[in-house]
């Protein structure tokens, strides 16, 4: 699990370095949730999603794997064409392209380069207002360094009656 912390770590880098829009950027744990989010808006939190597992032989694998960008922001301009400043209220939406351009293609080399598979909006309320990014990557893991069974052999054993 190591290559998870891995690619979290540099993708939270790599957005701090090339999307100074966002104030708060963390691994996600729920904040979003408290009635007193502990973050500053707008803000950048992210997780993994889902990985797959497939066999490579010889117990290594390769990890395809879903992680998630949630970008949330303060509600604080009203979004009507007739409203002074409506265009305040898509700033959320031009943060969602910056940190789409910063990690489309994204990689270390240590995993496959990212791609967006999706956006989707997962929170609006009378004060915020969230949308989940959801990027693909993949990546090998090796085969132990004692490439051996971990398990055992059963033979089988037919019981007769009489």
């Amino acid at each position: 699990m190591a290559e998870i912390k891995n690619i979290l770590l540099s993708v939270q880098e790599h957005l701090g370095a090339t999307v100074p829009g966002i104030a708060h950027l963390d691994k996600d744990w729920g904040q979003l949730y408290y009635e007193q989010p502990p973050v500053k808006f707008p803000c950048g939190l992210l997780d993994i999603e889902e990985i797959l597992y497939d066999q490579r032989g010889h117990g290594g694998q390769q990890a395809k794997t879903r992680l998630t960008v949630t970008v949330a922001g303060m509600r604080l301009s009203k979004s009507s064409g007739t409203a002074p400043a409506a265009e305040k209220a898509y700033e959320l939406i031009t943060l969602l392209e910056e940190i789409h351009d910063a990690l489309q293609l994204f990689t270390t080399g240590d995993f496959a380069p990212l791609f967006r598979s999706s956006v989707k909006k997962i929170l609006s309320d009378s004060g915020k207002e969230a949308y989940k990014l959801t990027y693909e990557t993949a990546y090998a893991i090796a085969p132990p360094s004692t490439a051996r069974p971990r398990y055992t052999a059963v033979k089988a054993v037919v019981i007769e009656r009489e």
